[in-house]
């Protein structure tokens, strides 16, 4: 019901702020903006125990609460795996870990670990809506009903990353290279899988070479295979 809750209260939003006299691109922006609250007021409200992983995340952020910010760079020199930070029973993407550490500087309560990881993922998510969607409402029902939104209760490390690649991939329509790379090298930081982002760069700055000799990668693909 929570979710279905969501859904008419942004459709309603959409069709209240069409109804008004303001400029379409303010409509479009006032439209993100309350979508954007909703989702993110839902998100850092749920119960603690929406989301599998969500106790492991607590632990890991109570136990970076801990530790000073000396102990997790000598930690970051010591270990094992690359760009990561041995916090609790692991080894976590060191990006993901000094952001946790900001959190617990500004509060150590788990409400606002909530809100903050909420702020981060949805943001440059609805950011990339607004700047690229022709039907935002279309857009925001596709977010939340292919149960992207929801994912992000769960694997938030991962979607963390997702929401930097996303703003890698907005720049990179924008041909703007230089804040692609960094995005995409921030997103490693939160989860190592996000090193794939680095490959749709170099897809687009290779593009026509790629059309040029896609026989020949075509080929070589199969036989890797």
């Amino acid at each position: 019901y929570t979710y279905f809750l969501i859904l008419i209260l942004i459709t309603l939003s959409y069709f209240l702020i069409n109804m008004t006299n303001i400029h379409l691109k303010n409509k479009k922006l006032s439209f993100i903006i309350v979508a954007g609250t909703l989702l993110i007021l839902f998100s850092s409200i749920r119960s603690d125990n929406v989301g599998n992983d969500l106790p492991l995340y607590y632990k890991i952020f109570d136990c970076t609460n801990d530790l000073s910010l000396m102990d997790l760079f000598s930690g970051a020199l010591q270990s094992k795996k690359f760009i990561s930070i041995p916090v609790y029973n692991g080894n976590y993407e060191a990006g993901y870990i000094l952001f946790t550490k900001l959190i617990s500087i500004i509060s150590n309560t788990h409400l606002s670990y909530k809100l903050f990881t909420s702020l981060f993922i949805n943001i440059p998510i609805l950011f990339f809506i607004y700047r690229h969607s022709k039907n935002v409402l279309l857009s925001v029902w596709i977010y939340i009903l292919f149960g992207f939104y929801t994912q992000s209760f769960v694997i938030i490390r991962q979607y963390m990353a997702l929401s930097m690649t996303v703003l890698a991939v907005h720049f990179l329509n924008e041909n703007n290279y230089k804040k692609a790379i960094i995005f995409s090298l921030i997103s490693c930081t939160f989860h190592n899988t996000a090193v794939i982002s680095l490959f749709f760069i170099l897809i687009k700055y290779f593009w026509k070479t790629i059309l040029r000799f896609s026989k020949f990668i075509l080929l070589g693909l199969i036989l890797f295979s």
